[in-house]
């Protein structure tokens, strides 16, 4: 008797419930997800109860339904009980931050650009503009930086990344030397060459998509703001119109260039969605693969409270059935981080030579992290790295008390510096997110057919 009572005693203090479970209801299905290990269980509603029932006494659980119960713990839903599942967040958290030797190196060749959107970040930063370029002796430090790198085998991969302004003003002056220079490096020591520009689209053409090819720039991210009558009242060139080349390049680049993929960033207003659709039968059906669509709603408006985005919800599935990808930014599962700026082997060098973290600031001297130096190398602010990196991002109370954190991660590194720093208030990004937890859940049963 005494041992019987000895192994309930056991077998009640090993197992818990994880912290991450939801129920999402269905139809006739309810769907439980993990957030920690994203794994997505369909249910028939009539077994609801007898699976909380179940969930609510573990012991009789195990002993009842034993393959069952071992089928819960692998999918995460039943976790041991000394298992710290934030520990593990942290731990993973480390690995992928720190535990990389493929570095992302950003480049902006200019901070000028050929349009004038009304909600730039640039503009909105309060960054000024110079109407310079980068000049030919930065682009030499930087082939100089790239060569210590791969050449002492500091690096396992390069990821080269443009970013602006619009980068393609200074596509032959900066872009394609210093992308033969690194591309002829890395084909040298055989380690892998990842090519991405984020850019309007609008300067790419027949005669330069032949070099864009060559030099194995096949990632993008395009901007449209809506169908072709919306789109053209916000984004125009120098004040003309740019919807409809816009979309030939998008087509243009799946065909011509190899191995190509583009994150179409549709950036939403109160207006925007309204007739979105319209763009679909543009791409043609063959291309849609390569396409990712990514919905973002512009910063400067105010989210829903809390509250579902309706239209959001429909477009997006439009868009899915129309054979294209998707995404959300607010659901990042089994990443371990928000921003790829996150990253220690990451870094910003604007034209003048000067280092950042973020792309996304006014790159003024508070926030620079440091210099690019005329041998190459960078004279980085160590005491700034240091408070950047000396706890996860998402190491404050509300993070860690939220259900939602392996699906979000808490603020990016640069917002965490600035609220560590008391230059920012915190601010959850989950707020501002205008697709409910329950979409996300639905949405991915449905990619995975299980619905």
């Amino acid at each position: 008797m005494l041992k019987k009572l000895l192994i309930t005693k056991k077998i009640i203090f090993m197992y818990k419930l994880s912290k991450y479970n939801f129920f999402v209801e269905y139809n006739d299905i309810i769907l439980f997800y993990n957030a920690l290990t994203d794994i997505v269980i369909p249910i028939k509603f009539s077994d609801k109860d007898i699976l909380l029932s179940l969930l609510n006494n573990l012991v009789m659980f195990q002993k009842k339904r034993l393959k069952l119960f071992n089928k819960f713990c692998d999918w995460g839903f039943i976790i041991k009980m000394e298992f710290d599942e934030i520990s593990y967040i942290k731990f993973k958290n480390h690995q992928v931050i720190f535990n990389t030797r493929n570095y992302r190196l950003t480049i902006n060749p200019t901070l000028d650009c050929n349009m004038s959107c009304w909600y730039c970040t640039v503009d909105a930063a309060g960054v000024k503009r110079p109407n310079k370029r980068m000049n030919d002796n930065i682009i030499s430090n930087i082939k100089k930086y790239v060569s210590f790198l791969i050449e002492n085998r500091l690096v396992d991969g390069f990821f080269l990344d443009w970013f602006g302004g619009e980068p393609m003003i200074y596509f032959k002056e900066v872009i394609v030397p210093i992308a033969m220079h690194i591309k002829a490096l890395t084909k040298k020591y055989n380690i892998p060459f990842l090519h991405h520009i984020t850019t309007n689209g609008y300067l790419i053409n027949k005669e330069n998509i032949k070099t864009i090819d060559e030099i194995s720039l096949n990632s993008f991210q395009i901007t449209l703001d809506g169908n072709k009558s919306r789109h053209n009242k916000i984004r125009q060139h120098y004040g003309n119109p740019t919807f409809d080349k816009i979309i030939e390049n998008i087509n243009m680049i799946c065909d011509k260039v190899e191995n190509s993929s583009i994150t179409l960033r549709i950036n939403y207003d109160r207006k925007t969605l309204t007739n979105i659709s319209d763009i679909i039968p543009l791409i043609h059906q063959k291309y849609r693969s390569k396409i990712n669509i990514s919905f973002q709603k512009i910063f400067q408006l105010k989210g829903l409270n809390g509250n579902e985005n309706v239209l959001l919800k429909k477009v997006k599935e439009e868009f899915e059935k129309a054979g294209f990808d998707i995404n959300y930014w607010a659901f990042r599962p089994k990443s371990f981080f928000t921003c790829y700026s996150d990253k220690y082997a990451h870094a910003v060098i604007n034209y003048d030579g000067n280092v950042y973290k973020c792309t996304a600031r006014d790159y003024s001297e508070d926030v620079r992290i440091g210099k690019l130096k005329d041998n190459g190398m960078i004279d980085w602010k160590k005491e700034m790295l240091s408070t950047m990196f000396a706890q996860a991002p998402f190491e404050n109370e509300i993070c860690l008390n939220c259900k939602l954190l392996p699906l979000c991660f808490g603020p990016c590194i640069q917002k965490h510096y600035e609220t560590k720093t008391s230059k920012a208030t915190f601010n959850c990004k989950m707020k501002d997110s205008e697709l409910s937890v329950e979409t996300f859940i639905i949405t991915e049963a449905k990619k995975r057919n299980l619905i």
